[in-house]
C-alpha cells in the first residue's frame, strides 16, 4: 500500500482529538504489516509531516537526566567517515519519540565513582515504570528495530560512510531506550547481542554510549556487555577497532571505563593476565586522565579485601607503567604498595618487571616513603636482577 493510502486509512479511523502516540502506534502496526522492514523509516517521515503540518505546536524542552540541560527534540549527532568527523543536525527525535510512551527509569545500580551516575540515578528514580510495562515495550516493534540495527552493523558489504548514515536513526532510537531503566537498557542490549557484533559495528555504538550526554548506567551496561567479554578473551594483540571503542568510551567517561573494564580485567579470577591483556591495559592507562590512573594504582595497592595478593608479572607491568605516568597517590598507597611488594618478593625476586616497579616507586615517590624507607630497602636487597644496585643507590640518597 502506498504511504498516502496508509496515512488515509489510519486517519479515517482516528477519533477526533486523538493523540500523536495513538496515531503513531496505528501507523506502525499498519506499516510493518504492509511494507516490511523499511517501513519504520517511512513512519519517521510521516509522523514528522503530521506533526509539523497538521499539529503545529511549540516544542517543549525535555530534561536530559544525566546533565539537566534542555533539548528541544533536534539532537546533534556526530558521524565519522574515512576523512574525519562531521556534525549534522537531525530532526528525527520528535518522530522517534512519537512511536512510544515516555520511558521512565526504575532505580539504578551504579558503580561507585562513575561519571554522572549519581545524577542520572537521582533524576531517574523519580519516574519509575512497572517492570511488566518495560517488558511489554521491548517485546514489540523495538525488537525489529534492534535486529535490523544489528544486521546493519554487521553488514560488511557496505562502506563505512553508508553504515554511519543508515545507522544514525536506529542508534538514536537505541539510545532513547537505554536512557530508561537499567532493566530496559539491559533487555535492549541483549536483543542487539552487542557481545557478538563485529568490532567495526562496536566502534559506532561506543561513540554514542561514550558521549557525555549518555546516562552513566547505560554506558556501564554497554561496557560490561559488549566490551568486557572481548577483553577477557583476548589472547592476541587488540585490534585497532577494539582499542578505539574503549578510547571512545573513556573520552567522556573515564571513571566508568576504569570501574567496568580496567579493574575487573586487572584482577582476574586467577590473577593471570595474558601478554595481550597486559599490553592493552598499559596502553589504555595512558589514555586516562591522571586522577583515574591514580585510582587504578590505589585500587591495586589495596588488593582484594585489603589483603596482600599474589602478583603476576603481567599485573606488575601494568602497575609499573601506571606509576611511570606519575599520577598523584597518597602516602598510604605508597605504604600499601611496599607491603604488597614485600609479600611478593620471594616469587618475583628474579623478575625485571618487579624490580622496575620498585625502582619507579622509589624514584618517583621517594619523598613519600618517609618511615617506610627501611621496608623498601629490605625488599630491594632481595632482588636478583641488575636493578638491585640501582634501587639501593636511589634509596641511599633518601637517607
Amino acid at each position: 500500500m502506498p504511504m498516502e493510502g496508509v496515512e488515509d486509512a489510519v486517519k479515517d479511523r482516528q477519533p477526533a482529538g486523538a493523540t500523536m502516540d495513538t496515531l503513531a502506534s496505528r501507523l506502525l502496526d499498519r506499516l510493518l504489516s504492509e511494507q516490511g522492514a523499511r517501513s519504520k523509516y517511512d513512519l519517521f517521515d510521516l509522523v514528522s509531516h503530521w506533526r509539523d503540518v497538521e499539529q503545529p505546536a511549540a516544542e517543549q524542552p525535555v530534561a536530559v537526566p544525566d546533565h539537566g540541560l534542555p533539548y528541544t527534540g533536534t539532537k546533534r549527532l556526530r558521524e565519522v567517515d574515512g576523512s574525519g568527523a562531521r556534525e549534522g543536525d537531525r530532526s528525527l527525535e520528535a518522530a522517534l519519540a512519537a512511536t512510544q510512551p515516555v520511558i521512565a527509569a526504575s532505580p539504578l545500580t551504579v558503580a561507585e565513582g562513575t561519571d554522572v551516575h549519581g545524577e542520572a540515578a537521582a533524576s531517574a528514580n523519580a519516574h519509575a515504570l512497572p517492570a511488566d510495562t518495560a517488558a511489554e515495550l521491548i517485546a514489540a516493534h523495538e525488537t525489529e528495530t534492534l535486529l535490523s540495527l544489528g544486521g546493519l552493523l554487521a553488514d560488511t558489504g557496505r562502506t563505512e560512510e553508508e553504515r554511519v548514515a543508515l545507522a544514525a536513526a536506529p542508534i538514536l532510537q537505541l539510545m532513547e531506550w537505554c536512557s530508561g531503566s537499567t532493566e530496559r537498557a539491559s533487555a535492549a542490549l541483549g536483543v542487539l547481542r552487542v557481545d557478538e557484533l563485529p568490532e567495526g559495528g562496536l566502534v559506532l555504538l561506543a561513540k554514542s554510549f561514550g558521549a557525555a550526554e549518555c546516562p552513566g548506567h547505560a554506558s556501564a551496561l554497554f561496557a560490561r556487555a559488549a566490551v568486557l567479554p572481548r577483553l577477557r578473551a583476548l589472547v592476541s594483540p587488540a585490534s585497532r577497532a577494539l582499542f578505539n571503542s574503549i578510547s571512545a568510551l573513556a573520552a567522556q567517561q573515564p571513571s566508568m571505563v576504569l570501574d567496568e573494564l580496567l579493574m575487573p580485567l586487572l584482577w582476574t579470577a586467577d590473577g593471570e593476565l595474558s601478554a595481550a591483556q597486559s599490553e592493552l591495559l598499559g596502553r589504555l592507562a595512558k589514555e586516562l586522565p591522571k586522577p583515574a590512573v591514580g585510582r587504578l594504582v590505589e585500587a591495586f595497592a589495596r588488593g582484594e579485601a585489603s589483603e596482600p595478593q599474589a602478583w603476576s608479572e603481567a599485573q606488575v607491568a601494568v602497575v609499573q607503567g601506571a606509576l611511570a605516568l606519575r599520577p598523584s597517590i597518597s602516602p598510604e598507597t605508597v605504604r600499601q604498595l611496599l607491603q604488597q611488594a614485600d609479600a611478593n618478593v620471594d616469587t618475583l625476586r628474579k623478575s625485571l618487571k618487579f624490580s622496575n616497579l620498585l625502582f619507579t616507586l622509589v624514584r618517583s615517590y621517594g619523598d613519600q616513603l618517609g618511615p617506610h624507607v627501611t621496608l623498601a630497602r629490605a625488599v630491594a636487597e632481595q632482588l636478583e636482577t641488575f636493578m638491585r644496585k640501582t634501587t639501593l643507590s636511589a634509596l641511599a640518597r633518601l637517607g
